[in-house]
């Protein structure tokens, strides 16, 4: 996630992913001179909404506890701007480089609404989980991967974390 991108989060929330908005996103990119007209074709063209548009849109990803950077399922999402989405189906092995090159690596801790979840259930077992783990009580830990389905306001963002010597 690049700066500008942080800034415009901040200010007016989390947006769910649509292939509209990754555009956006990439043109902001061209703006910038981080990416060619014809790179950002590429992205597009190969994007995983051309083949999976109802499994990846309206849709903003995340888990239920923070993990560390490192975690091994962390770091590939990680690894290149624009997740999934951008990168997934990338054939072309130097744009996919200049992708890794673009911002820096974040984890955003964020309050999702329970209503604006696919997991219910789970996020409130998970809750009750954090809760008995914060006063020393045993529990399940109750990680799982979940999705909002609804933006976000900027309140919503409560933490930013970001890898400062990213590879």
């Amino acid at each position: 996630m690049t700066d500008d991108e942080l800034e415009i989060m901040r200010a007016d929330g989390i947006s769910l992913s649509t292939p509209s908005y990754l555009e956006i996103r990439l043109n902001a990119l061209f703006s910038a001179d981080l990416l060619t007209f014809d790179e950002v074709q590429i992205i597009l063209d190969q994007s995983p909404f051309k083949t999976q548009l109802d499994t990846r849109q309206n849709m903003f990803w995340l888990v239920s506890s923070r993990l560390p950077m490192e975690d091994e399922g962390v770091k590939p999402l990680l690894a290149t701007w624009g997740g999934e989405v951008a990168s997934m189906h990338l054939q072309d092995n130097d744009l996919l480089a200049k992708l890794q090159s673009i911002g820096r690596p974040r984890m955003i801790e964020v309050c999702a609404p329970l209503s604006a979840t696919n997991k219910t259930y789970s996020a409130a077992c998970s809750v009750v989980a954090a809760y008995a783990l914060q006063h020393g009580w045993p529990s399940e830990d109750g990680v799982f991967d979940f999705y909002v389905t609804k933006d976000l306001p900027a309140d919503a963002l409560l933490n930013v974390f970001t890898q400062e010597n990213a590879e």
